[in-house]
């Protein structure tokens, strides 16, 4: 049997000296001093935290939560007090900005989930700032390049500009125009002599200058108009729609950055305070999510007091790391993982290794902030500090070779150059049955009211709001009922004629 197992995983060489060496394995993973131990990031985090929760500032004892809707909702209903608490206060102003840019309370509830979820980059962001939302605001303005009190309008309506507008409408209303231009000639005329503000012109040439798709309108003088006014104000009409047109462009696109910004600003002020609720929420009972415990451990190895002294204790008891699985690592795993690393580059000793599996192809777990760039990342980091080298698995032990062709056609696709170094997959299971079914992608098409139809009302207390499925619910519904034909058909998965 053991001869079998060793040229199962792919020993050809099978001497006397390999079958005792693989013998005392097992009795010297006994008799070793520090076992060997197999758990997820989370269940270490976890081990570490409660080892040292004193120098990570977290309650001892603990109790790790899984589900947390239930505290959601608590810091929800807290976060609402809050914000009706004082209508003057940047937090309800921010709210219901936020709202208005949402569409809806469901839209907003939705948009300060996603920062709840992202809460770890948050953090990350943030670090060290002693006014960590003042400092993110500062980055907004910074990103976008404008603040919230700029004249958007000021280029394009004052004075000088109003008087170059002006000639322009003179000369798309010029005769023998179309008349199109005519009335639009008309409008802006009446605003320039009614004296306008800056955003009513704004908005008014927009929709007289500019296409759906927002484009300027090409204008192309007639000959007829050539005739009746002159090539010179033909090519002034031209020049002075291009001018003016290339000026309305950027102030709309002043507009929009003001509009982002200000969206944004919202959603930080009412994201730090619905995740300052929910922090407190289990602050008071006691708890830690995951997110919590692998932040908590990333700053206990990076960046507090004790950080030397805990790097050092853990240090002295691991001389063997392994990670599976590496290309769902998320950043702050890699922030965690790093100073132990760095640990095993200062402080080499004999018998010590590394040793990272993962596969690009598979990341799978990108809702939960999974890199698979980090692969490649820490790969570069091992070879430069500690001589490490790539062994690449490219023959499966479980899969059939109609899988290995199909993986080997989509991935050798120039969609996927990205993921760079892959080479050609096979399989050990040459003989093993196997097949491919390729599917059309799931979709949704939104369906347009329509307009001569009333939306049809309902009683929300007697009759639930009809929602159809999202594409990946399909899709899910798809794949369950056919692994049910399969299996309640008989289907046989085995080698050769089996």
């Amino acid at each position: 049997e053991l001869v079998a197992g060793l040229q199962e995983i792919g020993e050809t060489q099978i001497t006397p000296k390999l079958i005792q060496t693989a013998r005392g394995l097992y009795e010297q993973l006994l008799d070793a001093a520090q076992p060997v131990r197999t758990t997820t990031f989370h269940s270490f985090c976890h081990d570490l935290l409660s080892r040292f929760p004193l120098q990570a500032d977290i309650p001892p004892g603990y109790e790790l939560v899984e589900n947390t809707a239930e505290l959601k909702e608590l810091a929800w209903e807290a976060f609402i007090a809050n914000v009706s608490r004082d209508k003057s206060s940047p937090l309800q102003q921010a709210f219901w900005g936020l709202v208005g840019a949402a569409g809806s309370m469901e839209n907003t509830r939705n948009a300060l989930e996603s920062f709840l979820a992202a809460r770890a980059d948050w953090w990350a962001y943030t670090e060290g700032k002693d006014e960590p939302l003042q400092w993110a605001l500062s980055q907004l303005n910074a990103l976008f390049d404008c603040t919230p009190e700029d004249d958007v309008s000021g280029p394009i309506a004052s004075e000088l500009w109003r008087k170059k507008i002006e000639r322009y409408a003179e000369l798309l209303g010029a005769p023998k125009a179309p008349n199109g231009n005519i009335q639009k000639s008309h409008e802006i005329l009446a605003a320039i002599a009614n004296n306008v503000d800056g955003d009513s012109l704004v908005s008014l040439l927009a929709r007289t200058m500019l296409k759906a798709d927002g484009d300027p309108y090409i204008l192309k003088p007639s000959k007829a108009y050539i005739n009746a006014n002159g090539e010179e104000a033909a090519d002034q009409l031209l020049s002075e729609h291009q001018e003016i047109a290339e000026r309305l462009l950027e102030v709309l696109d002043h507009r929009k950055r003001i509009d982002n910004l200000l969206t944004n600003q919202h959603w930080y002020i009412t994201g730090t305070a619905y995740l300052e609720a929910y922090q407190s929420q289990k602050l008071a009972l006691g708890q830690l999510d995951f997110a919590d415990m692998e932040w908590q451990a990333y700053r206990l190895l990076n960046s507090r007091e004790d950080t030397e002294w805990v790097q050092y204790k853990l240090d002295e008891r691991i001389d063997h790391l392994s990670i599976d699985e590496f290309q769902d690592t998320n950043p702050t795993q890699w922030r965690l993982l790093f100073p132990l690393l760095k640990e095993f580059a200062t402080h080499q000793r004999d018998l010590r290794s590394v040793f990272l599996v993962g596969d690009t192809k598979q990341s799978i777990y990108g809702f939960r902030r999974a890199n698979p760039a980090l692969q490649q990342t820490a790969s570069d980091w091992l070879q430069e500090n500690l001589d490490s080298k790539i062994s690449s698995m490219d023959k499966s032990r479980r899969s059939a070779t109609a899988v290995m062709q199909t993986v080997n056609a989509i991935f050798s696709h120039e969609h996927f150059a990205s993921i760079g170094g892959f080479q050609p997959h096979d399989t050990f299971l040459s003989d093993l049955w196997g097949r491919v079914e390729i599917h059309p992608a799931f979709s949704i098409e939104e369906e347009k009211p329509d307009k001569g139809i009333p939306a049809e009302l309902r009683n929300p207390l007697t009759t639930p709001r009809t929602e159809k499925p999202s594409a990946r619910t399909l899709e899910a519904q798809f794949i369950a009922e056919r692994i049910l034909q399969l299996t309640d058909g008989n289907t046989l998965i085995g080698k050769g004629e089996e």
